[in-house]
């Protein structure tokens, strides 16, 4: 037991993070020419990282927390903004049939705005789950795999609450060493626990089963994976009224999850295609159920069935010794969506007049369009420069006068290692919104963060990489 616990405290890796920045923006409220009206944000930020693999365990843990005000009018806004977020993953493997796991992704935001009274000024979207896998190996290339899987899903205080017990029942099949075929069925019941407009709009629980064929292949440089099949949603309204029209509640689309990786010397290329019949607000990655869908849907807090398509295309260079890298990638992201609480609404109590809209309701049928490049530049080994840029088109396929957002930003970010532990940032960002229906604006930042890393982190190669402006906000994320 000794020479276990050893072990085990030997593979842990372990890093403690944080940082303080200064941001000062031109335009926070994005408001029209002729209006703006600048200020300064500052931020803290503490963090924790653990990592661990070995035989029996995984442990992948990251949590931050951090708090950010402005010091001008802004606060009467925008008010103190406190944000916990990260995720943690876990499995235990005591035998070679058995594996115990347990994620979660959280975000929870609370603001406190001294100046303006709110009712509610949490927002939360956390995901809890946990699970069992089962494998039983039926031949030297063929295995069994039953996984049952409960998940809790919390959006908001005033959101909805959902538990969702499922389970996925898989065979894989060894075609040589490089690659496997697998046939896969997955079923999961979603019990909301806060209804869609409370008693107005039916209270309807979900039965979502998907069927679907897999296919995977890693090769020296290459690897791929394929899955088809297809998606049914059945929405159970025994527990409405008998005046709802109930004609119109299942909901079917086809599965595609496609991902290519390509890694040869300096070069890296990767393709990732997705197409799924889900309810978007869940925003689970990397589970069971489906797609890496991020947090930037627009549906948080109500029921919403959506098709999502999306293809990602990631292109990686290094050259000139490793001193430079440069990268650009193309997103293509499409939401239709299939049901949400205005058609509840609508079955409950007959059309609307006037209609409304439904960006008010927080989701719409939508097509975003991105381009994004990165260029980094290691100027001395203290010193790195990173010239970053995206473009990004989104089409509100609902807007009754055909609306189209165009938004570009550009910045450069000067990235100085102070000593061992320590970095200090340094950058600027122009953020402008060119639209065919609402005002268009231009946003400027400059901002400053010193970051420390204990222990040191290892050097990484990734033009998106860092903070990428850091506790000033000045995000470049993609």
């Amino acid at each position: 037991m000794l020479l276990s616990g050893h072990v085990l405290a030997s593979n842990l890796k372990w890093e403690v993070y944080g940082d303080l920045g200064a941001q000062y923006e031109s335009n926070p409220r994005k408001a029209a020419s002729g209006s703006e009206q600048g200020d300064t944000k500052v931020r803290a930020l503490a963090g924790i990282r653990l990592h661990q693999e070995t035989e029996f365990i995984f442990l992948d843990f990251d949590y931050r927390a951090s708090h950010e005000t402005w010091l001008g009018e802004m606060d009467e806004i925008f008010g103190d903004r406190n944000k916990l977020e990260g995720y943690g993953q876990f499995s235990w493997k005591p035998a070679d049939y058995f594996t115990f796991y347990v994620n979660n992704r959280r975000e929870d935001l609370i603001v406190n705005n001294r100046f303006v009274e709110t009712q509610n000024n949490r927002t939360v979207r956390s995901v809890i789950e946990v699970g069992a896998e089962f494998t039983a190996r039926l031949s030297r290339v063929d295995t069994l795999n039953l996984v049952p899987i409960y998940r809790a899903v919390n959006f908001s205080d005033a959101g909805i609450d959902s538990k969702r017990p499922g389970v996925l029942l898989f065979w894989g099949h060894r075609l040589s060493e490089t690659d496997a075929l697998s046939v896969n069925l997955f079923a999961e019941s979603i019990d909301f626990e806060t209804p869609v407009l409370d008693a107005i709009a039916p209270q309807d629980d979900i039965l979502r089963a998907q069927a679907f064929v897999g296919y995977s292949a890693r090769l020296n440089r290459l690897s791929y994976e394929f899955e088809a099949g297809y998606t049914w949603v059945r929405r159970d309204d025994s527990n409405n009224a008998d005046s709802i029209d109930d004609s119109a509640n299942d909901y079917s689309g086809p599965l595609i999850r496609a991902r290519l990786n390509y890694q040869h010397e300096n070069h890296s290329f990767q393709l990732r295609v997705i197409r799924d019949l889900t309810d978007t607000s869940v925003g689970l990655g990397g589970s069971f159920s489906g797609g890496d869908y991020g947090t930037g849907d627009t549906s948080v807090n109500q029921l919403a069935l959506v098709t999502r398509s999306q293809i990602d295309v990631y292109y990686d260079l290094a050259f000139a010794a490793e001193q430079w890298s440069w990268q650009i990638g193309y997103r293509y992201d499409q939401q239709d969506v299939e049901y949400d609480a205005l058609d509840a609404l609508e079955d409950a109590i007959g059309p609307i007049d006037p209609p409304i809209d439904l960006g008010l309701l927080g989701v719409q049928d939508e097509t975003r369009n991105l381009i994004y490049s990165a260029l980094l530049y290691e100027m001395t080994p203290k010193i790195t420069a990173r010239l970053i840029g995206n473009y990004r088109i989104t089409d509100f396929t609902d807007s009754p006068l055909g609306r189209e957002d165009d938004i570009y930003r550009l910045g450069l970010v000067f990235t100085f290692r102070m000593f061992k532990y320590g970095y200090f940032d340094l950058g600027a960002e122009q953020e402008n919104r060119n639209s065919n229906v609402v005002h268009d604006y231009v946003d400027n930042k400059i901002f400053a963060n010193l970051r420390l890393v204990f222990p040191a982190r290892p050097g990484r190669r990734d033009a998106r990489g860092g903070y990428g402006g850091g506790g000033g906000g000045g995000d470049f994320g993609f």
